[in-house]
């Protein structure tokens, strides 16, 4: 019986196996609405995970929860050892490395028969999904000789883009960059529709997903869901604004002059 030795871990093998893409796809703190159906979907058809592993998984796939600052760190503590020991062709690979993980994890490689190739397709198309192919996201997991590959890859501006960003962001820069995120998503792509009523199910629709993130709830109490603070609905607001008027004017009757006047007045 053929034996690799384990890695010491809390999660299970089949949830070990998840967690390189999950990573990823908070590593800009924006699960959107796509990545989030379709992250669910192939939980749901992987027949090997647990209840235990699919209630896990599902708690960090709700955009509206995302995954607790001491998770992350044991996420990037695992990925940091798993990755020092794969070979260099594997490493551009987060699926590689989920499998890899599972093996370590798991210690005797008999166990791991639901490691085939089905399961490596559905990582490869949850990879794709979650947009991981941005090498950018990758440089805190692999190794150096690859972060300068990635950075001589992409043409530099003459000036920090993230840091000119983050100065005209202000105090909401993390917020401002979340709902960037968000609407660059597929879900949220703009389309000529003509039909009037039809284009209104589409706002309708792009408000739920809104909702989902909990961004609709900023300006309430926090015993309401909300984070009770103003001026973060203002800056969700603006933001909207420069993608669809549209959207932004019926994000602001419902959450705030429908929303507001059932709390301020009943």
């Amino acid at each position: 019986m053929y034996k690799i030795k384990p890695i010491q871990s809390e999660f299970s093998s089949p949830v070990l196996m998840f967690i390189p893409l999950l990573y990823v796809g908070w590593a800009d703190n924006v699960l959107s609405p796509s990545e989030v159906r379709f992250l669910k979907q192939k939980i749901a058809e992987l027949p090997f995970l647990s209840k235990e592993d699919r209630l896990l998984l599902e708690s960090w796939s709700n955009p509206d929860n995302p995954p607790s600052d001491e998770v992350f760190r044991k996420w990037v503590k695992l990925l940091k050892n798993a990755a020092a020991t794969l070979e260099t062709g594997s490493r551009k690979s987060l699926a590689d490395l989920g499998i890899e993980m599972a093996k370590k994890n798991a210690g005797d490689l008999q166990k791991l028969d639901w490691i085939n190739d089905d399961t490596q397709t559905a990582l490869q198309q949850l990879e794709a999904a979650l947009d991981v192919a941005s090498l950018e996201n990758h440089r805190n997991i692999f190794s150096l000789k690859q972060r300068d590959e990635i950075a001589a890859a992409h043409h530099q501006p003459a000036f920090s883009v993230p840091a000119m960003t983050q100065l005209l962001d202000g105090d909401f820069h993390d917020l401002r960059n979340k709902i960037r995120t968000l609407l660059s998503d597929q879900f949220f792509k703009q389309e000529i529709i003509a039909d009037k009523d039809a284009y209104r199910f589409k706002i309708l629709d792009w408000c739920y997903k809104l909702a989902e993130q909990g961004l609709g709830a900023r300006a309430f109490p926090e015993q309401y869901g909300g984070k009770n603070s103003m001026a973060q609905y203002a800056e969700i607001f603006e933001m909207l604004g420069y993608h669809d008027l549209s959207l932004t004017i019926k994000f602001g009757v419902h959450f705030g002059l429908f929303g507001g006047s059932v709390f301020f007045l009943g």
